[in-house]
């Protein structure tokens, strides 16, 4: 057994007190259970510097997460419509625009399956994705089955057929 005179902060005292604590104030045992789990990153992660650098990563990303899910994020072309165009049902159908790829994508199924469902069910026929926003081209149906077949071919990427770069194009077949 080794014995040693350590020096800690108020700042750090502070830090270890929930150890403490948990071993009702015995410090040597709240600087084994440090170095048992300063032990267990290194073994896992390679060191404690990749261990904080993926914490804060994740951190970020939950952060991320956290902002789109509390946030209100609507596509410009939805925006533009509800500022300008009072008059009209819905907002303009054939483009959807907007900084979010994945809003983009839910808000142009939205407009998709409302129509697929209509009395006179439109298909996709045509499909332009670009980074910030999606063009779609409608057609007749013979069915709502045929309507909502063509939603689906359309937006499952594995059917997508990329054209190099950003651009993804589709199109579908009737």
């Amino acid at each position: 057994m080794l014995r040693k005179n350590v020096s800690i902060s108020d700042a750090h005292l502070k830090m270890l007190d929930p150890l403490l604590k948990k071993h009702q104030g015995n410090l040597s045992a709240a600087m084994r259970d440090i170095i048992d789990f300063t032990g267990f990153v290194t073994e896992n992660m390679g060191s404690l510097e990749t261990a904080k650098d993926l914490f804060k990563e994740k951190n970020h990303a939950m952060e991320q997460t956290r902002n789109r899910i509390y946030g209100v994020t609507i596509p410009l072309t939805m925006f533009r419509w509800l500022l300008t165009n009072r008059t009209c049902n819905l907002p303009p159908l054939n483009e959807v625009t907007g900084i979010d790829p994945e809003i983009n994508s839910f808000y142009a199924n939205l407009i998709a399956i409302f129509l697929a469902n209509n009395k006179t069910p439109l298909k996709i026929s045509k499909l332009l994705e670009y980074p910030a926003s999606i063009y779609m081209l409608f057609s007749g149906a013979l069915s709502h089955e045929e309507a909502a077949q063509s939603i689906y071919e359309a937006f499952n990427d594995n059917n997508k057929d990329a054209l190099g770069g950003k651009n993804e194009v589709m199109l579908v077949s009737a």
